[in-house]
């Protein structure tokens, strides 16, 4: 059987992403960062290994405390097909588009995991969403009301109790 690519570039088509294989989850994200970034009340993103993503364009990097982690021997516009321990080394930070501005992907818990933003997608499918995340930063006029795990913080962290 053919390997499953999932392929997806910000909104000018200036920065493309594609992964090889399945995700490692699909989650909806209700932290504050994700719904600053999207102007949204949350986020679906799936969760893959850098070695999975293969990455190309003029992409910038931001770090979610305000301060540029990257340094200057490490370009942002040049890069192409970079691992993502490159380009996003640290927790916390965002990859986005440097032309169009369009959030791409979160660094997750540590170097190596990324976390896409599913509607960049163009191609391929990662299947429907297997939890709720950071629940305890979700907007007060969401209401969680489908059957889907609800974490407080990030997967694995206690279940969210809240109403």
């Amino acid at each position: 059987a053919a390997e499953s690519v999932v392929s997806g570039e910000c909104n000018c088509g200036a920065v493309k992403y594609s992964m090889r294989g399945k995700p490692l989850n699909v989650l909806i994200c209700h932290c504050q960062d994700c719904r600053e970034a999207h102007g949204s009340p949350m986020s679906t993103v799936f969760v893959a290994k850098a070695d999975q993503i293969t990455l190309d364009g003029p992409i910038g990097e931001y770090d979610r405390r305000g301060q540029n982690k990257r340094d200057e021997s490490t370009p942002l516009a040049s890069t192409t097909r970079h691992s993502l321990l490159t380009v996003c080394p640290c927790v916390g930070a965002q990859t986005f588009c440097t032309t169009c501005g369009t959030p791409m992907a979160s660094n997750l818990y540590k170097a190596g995991l990324m976390a896409f933003f599913v509607p960049s997608i163009r191609s391929g499918d990662v299947g429907p969403p297997k939890s709720h995340i950071y629940c305890n930063e979700k907007a007060p006029e969401v209401q969680l009301t489908d059957e889907l795990p609800k974490f407080s913080k990030g997967p694995g962290s206690d279940r969210w109790t809240g109403a």
